[in-house]
């Protein structure tokens, strides 16, 4: 564009000056020739110049990936054995820079009972879930773990193996499905998988795959739908024994039959492990024993979904708006 500016501008000029005779006719026709030359050299070279500020940016965050320091671990603290509660006390966090994103949260996850996050998009839903699996630092309250222990207390890497995180994206390997489920364990066998599945009833959806559990499912998943992605990651995390799950937004693209199917799956090994679930649709909600609705960054009401429906919060406004569009149909 600006080369095209460029030759109009030389053109007028010395057409002008051709017209006073203060230039030749030939010369005006070489000096266009020579710059219609030149001006694709000029547009190359600052093309290089943004395709170089771009492998400089590349570079840079290259070398700030390779020299990032280490988290700081230590075979100094305590090792999980019995895992019954989480409990946040007074948890407050914000990003640098930012304003306070989660204000003085208290929540307690416990055996027995399916506890549940509702709120928003962009809420600090997943943020919180990532608070406890130590991602973040805490502004200021504190994590506790059975009631007493402090969760820093615990040995990093025994803290982070013993907790189940289904993460809201899913990361898919390209392999087949048995190695995603094992996680590429060298140790896993098919039929010990395989049994796995059918313990929980997960096989009837991977049988609808081509090779079942030897399905190529392709990088990142690309050979299945969102929804079977999602139960991928949620088999994957059962499958080496969690004593805790942290699930974020799980059944976020799976239809109606398999989400409930899911849940009744959690609601039977909530009695085993402590389950938390995040999301912003109402069904886990409703199918959970305990409701912490996030607002602004804060709790604003909790409690069993019976009480919550009975009450003006989002949960009951959700379901009332869904049984009034019912209503219409």
């Amino acid at each position: 564009f600006l080369g095209v500016i460029y030759l109009s501008v030389l053109i007028s000029t010395a057409s002008l000056m051709v017209l006073r005779e203060s230039l030749m006719l030939g010369e005006m026709v070489a000096l266009i020739a020579f710059f219609g030359m030149i001006i694709p050299s000029v547009n190359k070279l600052a093309m290089s110049n943004v395709q170089i500020q771009e492998a400089k940016i590349a570079f840079e965050r290259m070398f700030e990936f390779g020299f990032a320091q280490t988290e700081e671990s230590t075979s100094n603290g305590e090792i999980l054995d019995l895992f019954d509660s989480i409990k946040l006390s007074k948890v407050c966090f914000r990003f640098a820079g930012r304003k306070l994103l989660l204000n003085n949260i208290n929540i307690e996850i416990k055996k027995g009972r399916l506890t549940c996050i509702l709120g928003e998009s962009g809420g600090g839903k997943s943020t919180l879930l990532q608070l406890i699996m130590r991602f973040y630092e805490l502004e200021s309250g504190k994590i506790l773990f059975n009631d007493e222990i402090n969760i820093n207390q615990v040995i990093l890497g025994n803290w982070r193996s013993s907790i189940g995180f289904v993460e809201q994206e899913t990361k898919i390997f390209n392999g087949t499905l048995f190695q995603n489920i094992c996680f590429f364990d060298p140790r896993a066998k098919p039929q010990a998988v395989e049994a796995f599945c059918n313990a929980y009833g997960l096989m009837r959806f991977f049988e609808k795959l081509p090779a079942g559990l030897a399905s190529v499912i392709g990088e990142d998943g690309i050979n299945l739908s969102g929804g079977q992605k999602q139960l991928v990651s949620f088999a994957r995390t059962l499958y080496h024994n969690p004593k805790c799950l942290l699930l974020d937004e799980f059944t976020g693209a799976m239809d109606k039959e398999t989400e409930g199917y899911m849940l009744e799956i959690l609601e039977d090994l909530k009695y085993k492990i402590p389950i938390l679930i995040v999301t912003h649709k109402i069904s886990p909600a409703l199918r959970s024993d305990y409701v912490y609705i996030l607002e602004d960054g804060k709790i604003s009401i909790e409690g069993t979904p019976i009480n919550l429906l009975d009450s003006d919060n989002l949960l009951s406004n959700s379901y009332h708006e869904i049984m009034s569009f019912r209503a219409l149909k």
